[in-house]
C-alpha cells in the first residue's frame, strides 16, 4: 500500500507532513509513503522527522521532487492546469495510473477539488464531487457533506451527496442503512428554500435512503443522523463554528478549572475524562475530510494540521483503501457504480413519465440482480440492459405501445388498485 503525501501542503509545511509520515509509517506496517515538493525543503524537514528512526522505517519514505508549489492565492483551475510540477497535480496523476492507492494534503483546498476533478475525473452519475468530514456527535461520529467544495448547489447535488455519503459510512464505519438528515431552518417538509425544499422531494422519493427528513443545527450533534446533508456554503459555516464552539468551550473549562484551589483539586481528579473530551472533540484525531465522487481516495486536511493530525488523514486514507470505498475494490467499485447509475436511470424514467413506485421497484430488483454478479463484465452487461429497459419503458410511454391514451389510462388505473374490488363504474368515475 502506497499513499502520496504533498510535504508543501498546510500552514506548517514540510516540518508538519514529514512528521505526519513518520508516525504513519510506525503506525501501519507495510505502508509506504511518497513525499513531494521541493527537495532540499522536503530532505531537511525529514532529516528533522526521522531523526533516530530505524533505516527500516526511513526506507520506506520515498521522496519525489515537485519544485512547483500551489498556494492558497491563486486560482486553482488554473494553477493546476500550469503547475504541472507540483506535488498535488503529480500526485493525481500518479493515483490515476494507479502508482498511489491514496493521496493526502493540507494544501489548496480548491487545488486538491480541481486535481481531483480535472486529473482524476468523476465518478460516472456524480456532477459534484464533496468534502465530507467526519465530525463528534457524542456517541460516535456523523459524516457532514458537503462543507465546502459546492457553495452553489442545485437539488440534484444533494441527492448525489446523500448517495455518496451512505455508502461512504456503511464502508467505513460498519453502519448498515445509514441515517440520512438534510439541514434545515425547521424539522416541517415545507421549511426551508427552493433548494431545501425540492431536495427533500428527491430525498424522500428514493426508497433506498434512509431520509429521515430534515434537521435543525440543534439537533446536528444529537445523533439524529449518520450522514447531514446541505450545500457547501452552509456545511464550511457548520464545520467552522463547531470548532469555534469547541476551542472556546475548552478554554473557559480550563480557565474555570485553574480559578481556585478547590477547582485545581477537582480538575486533578477529574483530569482522565477531560482529557477523553478533549480527544474527541479535537479535529486532529479524525484527520481530514474525504473528497467524495472522484476516482480514487484523496483526503484533504485541515490546513493548520500539525504532524499527529497528517498521521490521522493517512490514517483515514488507508481506511478508504482497505474498506473498498473507491477504486482499490475493483468490484465493489462498479457496483457502488451500478447502483449510482441506475438511481439516475429511475430519476430520469420518472421525468419522462414513469410511475415512482415502478420506477423504484424495478432499480431496486436490479440492485439485487447487481448484488450477486462476481465480475465487472457482467455488471457491464448487467447495466447495457437495465438503461435498455428503462428506456423502452418510457418509449412504450410516449408511443402508447400502439394503444390509445384511454387504454393506457386504464391500465394505470387498475394496476394501482390491483387489490380493491374495481368496477367499469368506477373506473368511468376516476377517468371522466
Amino acid at each position: 500500500m502506497k499513499i502520496y503525501l504533498d510535504a508543501m501542503g498546510g500552514d506548517n509545511a514540510p516540518k508538519a507532513p514529514a512528521e505526519g509520515a513518520r508516525e504513519a509509517l510506525e503506525r501501519y506496517e507495510g505502508l509506504e509513503i511518497e513525499l513531494a515538493g521541493p527537495i532540499e525543503q522536503v530532505k531537511a524537514a525529514v532529516d528533522a522527522a526521522f531523526q533516530g528512526a530505524d533505516p527500516a522505517l526511513r526506507a520506506r519514505l520515498v521522496l519525489t521532487d515537485c519544485p512547483e508549489v500551489i498556494t492558497n492565492c491563486e486560482a486553482p483551475v488554473m494553477a493546476v492546469r500550469r503547475k504541472k510540477q507540483s506535488a498535488i497535480v503529480d500526485g493525481m496523476l500518479k493515483l490515476r495510473d494507479g502508482k498511489v492507492d491514496a493521496f493526502v494534503s493540507a494544501g489548496s483546498t480548491g487545488a486538491v477539488l480541481s486535481g481531483g476533478m480535472f486529473r482524476l475525473g468523476r465518478l460516472r452519475g456524480i456532477d459534484r464531487p464533496a468534502l465530507a468530514p467526519l465530525l463528534p456527535n457524542g456517541k460516535g461520529y456523523f459524516l457532514l457533506i458537503d462543507c465546502g467544495a459546492n457553495v452553489d448547489c442545485r437539488p440534484e447535488y444533494l441527492h448525489q451527496f446523500a448517495m455518496m455519503g451512505s455508502a461512504y459510512m456503511q464502508g467505513m464505519r460498519g453502519i448498515q442503512n445509514p441515517r440520512i438528515g438534510l439541514v434545515n431552518n425547521g424539522a416541517e417538509a415545507e421549511k426551508g428554500c427552493a433548494l431545501t425544499k425540492e431536495a427533500y422531494a428527491l430525498l424522500a422519493a428514493d426508497k433506498r435512503l434512509n431520509f429521515v427528513g430534515n434537521v435543525e443545527a440543534r439537533e446536528i450533534t444529537h445523533d439524529q443522523a449518520d450522514v447531514i446533508v446541505c450545500d457547501g456554503f452552509v456545511g464550511n459555516v457548520i464545520l467552522k463554528f463547531m470548532e469555534g464552539v469547541a476551542g472556546t468551550l475548552m478554554g473557559i473549562i480550563k480557565k474555570e478549572l485553574l480559578s481556585d484551589t478547590r477547582s485545581k483539586l477537582g480538575a486533578l481528579l477529574a483530569k482522565p475524562a477531560f482529557g477523553r473530551v478533549k480527544k474527541a472533540m479535537d479535529y486532529s484525531e479524525v484527520g481530514g475530510a474525504p473528497l467524495l465522487g472522484v476516482r480514487g481516495s484523496v483526503v484533504k486536511a485541515h490546513g493548520s494540521s500539525n504532524g499527529h493530525a497528517l498521521a490521522c488523514a493517512i490514517g483515514q486514507a488507508v481506511q478508504m483503501i482497505r474498506g473498498g470505498v473507491v477504486a482499490n475494490d475493483q468490484l465493489r467499485q462498479r457496483k457502488n457504480l451500478f447502483i449510482v447509475t441506475v438511481t439516475l436511470a429511475s430519476r430520469a424514467a420518472i421525468q419522462g413519465g414513469m410511475q415512482v413506485d415502478d420506477a423504484f421497484t424495478l432499480s431496486d430488483s436490479y440492485i439485487q440482480q447487481c448484488e450477486l454478479l462476481q465480475s465487472p463484465e457482467r455488471i457491464t452487461n448487467l447495466q447495457y440492459r437495465m438503461l435498455l429497459d428503462y428506456t423502452e419503458r418510457v418509449e412504450r410511454l410516449h408511443r402508447g405501445n400502439a394503444q390509445s391514451k384511454l387504454a393506457l389510462d386504464v391500465a394505470n388505473y387498475v394496476q394501482h388498485h390491483i387489490s380493491d374490488a374495481i368496477s367499469a363504474e368506477d373506473i368511468a368515475c376516476a377517468l371522466y
